[in-house]
């Protein structure tokens, strides 16, 4: 075999046995999961002044985390999120903060029913976490009685039936609770005895829309409205 073709051949065995050298790049490693949050954050209002900093957070918990979690530790988890996320650390005016913790998207969406929530008390003092026991016991006293769960399983049977659903007949009076309110503020601006009577008025009017709508008898949308905050939020 000739020199010509012994020498490309060479080259080959060479370049293939030869180690890769490290200087040219470097195995990437595997990255590590980040630490899973039970919760979202939903709203953030942030209001800056030139004496101090304000924030409101809403977040509400994930699917699959129930209320039964340790929420004092949820809630300083979120503050730690929150003060990673925008920098409370970072501000050097009067520090106010309130974080609010929801049951679901929908609660949190329209600020109803909390379920602990940590804020500050003044300017740049420590941490303070709050549980809504009100909100708490009743739920766990909703899902202890095997009654109440039957009924409000009914409930949602009976509205799906008609093409609805518990949660969301429950949401739309919610909806028209806010829709009431801000007929009222915009007819009268300046609240008072006037404003407190329209907005009750229309109140009712728009329920008893609903309740039809929905064909449900008074004592069912009754039954609508306890069950709905506790099953539905």
């Amino acid at each position: 075999m000739s020199r010509f073709i012994w020498a490309p051949l060479l080259l080959i065995l060479f370049s293939c046995s030869k180690p890769q050298d490290e200087s040219l790049g470097h195995v990437t490693q595997p990255k590590l999961p980040k630490r899973v949050l039970p919760f979202v954050v939903e709203n953030a209002e942030i209001s800056n002044s030139k004496s101090a900093d304000k924030y409101q957070i809403r977040a509400y918990l994930k699917e699959g985390y129930s209320d039964s979690l340790d929420l004092d530790g949820v809630c300083r988890q979120l503050h730690k999120h929150c003060k990673d996320s925008f920098g409370f650390d970072r501000s050097t005016k009067r520090l106010f903060y309130n974080m609010q913790l929801f049951r679901g998207r929908e609660t949190a969406r329209r600020n109803v029913s909390w379920i602990a929530k940590c804020s500050n008390s003044g300017p740049n003092q420590s941490l303070k976490v709050q549980t809504n026991r009100m909100v708490l016991e009743a739920i766990q006293k909703h899902n202890s009685d095997q009654q109440r769960v039957e009924e409000a399983f009914k409930l949602d049977e009976l509205l799906k039936s008609k093409g609805s659903d518990l949660c969301s007949a429950y949401f739309a009076m919610l909806d028209i609770e806010d829709e009431a309110i801000s007929l009222a503020d915009k007819k009268y601006p300046q609240y008072g005895e006037k404003h407190q009577s329209y907005y009750e008025q229309l109140l009712k009017d728009k329920k008893q829309e609903l309740r039809k709508t929905l064909a449900l008898s008074s004592s069912q949308f009754l039954a609508l409205s306890k069950a709905g905050w506790i099953v539905c939020g």
